[in-house]
């Protein structure tokens, strides 16, 4: 950004290099480079065959479970293998996201996905964001979904109890 830097002033380099601060992200251009070499040797049917299976169970998952509920469609002819699920009323989301991740080690994402008024149309308020990927198994699904079970039953109704007071 700068040819020179001394105690009284500073020279700005010319443009459009006095935009460009610090090193170019030579390490995210070679990773992003490996990951598509990576991706690219992959066999793309049985990837998508894959996430299919992923879609399937987190949709399911989502479907079965009482205090749970799934925004959107649960048809899988054009779903990636990521689900939106709004919980029961009075139930803290982001509190839910956090013991996910802290007491079990599930990273979930909670909040208005940088899209407010749509989920609160959608959902009436915050949303859990459960995404797999080809590194998941749909074993990690089901356990996410036992420990989602498992929190709602302790923090389910003491959350709704305090909230109607």
């Amino acid at each position: 950004m700068v040819d020179w830097v001394d105690l009284d002033g500073s020279v700005d380099r010319r443009t459009p290099f006095k935009f460009e601060a610090g090193t170019p992200a030579i390490a995210s251009a070679i990773g992003s480079g490996a990951a598509i070499r990576y991706l690219e040797s992959l066999d793309a049917p049985a990837l998508r065959r894959r996430e299919r299976e992923l879609a399937a169970a987190l949709v399911g998952g989502a479907l079965t479970r009482p205090g749970v509920r799934l925004i959107g469609p649960p048809d899988l002819t054009d779903r990636i293998a990521l689900v939106s699920l709004r919980l029961e009323r009075g139930v803290p989301t982001g509190d839910v996201a956090r013991m996910l991740s802290d007491s079990y080690g599930f990273m979930v994402r909670s909040g208005h996905m940088c899209s407010q008024p749509l989920v609160t149309d959608l959902a009436g308020g915050e949303i859990l964001r459960v995404s797999a990927y080809l590194y998941n198994e749909v074993s990690e699904i089901e356990a996410l979904y036992e420990a989602l079970d498992e929190l709602l039953t302790w923090i389910g109704p003491a959350a709704v109890v305090a909230s109607r007071r």
